[in-house]
């Protein structure tokens, strides 16, 4: 199967300096820690930043108002769920 990426940057602003930005099929972002315990919440935004790519390869449009949203939604689950 063949993708291809939107030529169309889109960057997410997650607050405190953090960020996604996705342009012509590559994912760069500022999210992941270093350290022990670290691994699980290294996986889950493996995960969230998988789909975002997958989803800007077959065209869907990811510079919304919704998708930035369900996107900072996404982010705050994970950092409940591997937080203290």
């Amino acid at each position: 199967m063949k993708t291809k990426a939107s030529h169309h940057p889109v960057t997410f602003d997650l607050g405190n300096g953090e960020f996604i930005r996705i342009s012509e099929g590559v994912l760069h972002s500022n999210l992941k820690h270093d350290g022990d315990g670290m691994e699980a919440y290294n996986a889950a935004i493996d995960g969230m930043e998988g789909t975002l790519l997958a989803l800007a390869c077959v065209g869907v449009t990811l510079d919304t108002l919704k998708v930035q949203e369900a996107v900072g939604i996404a982010l705050e689950g994970i950092c409940n769920h591997h937080t203290d």
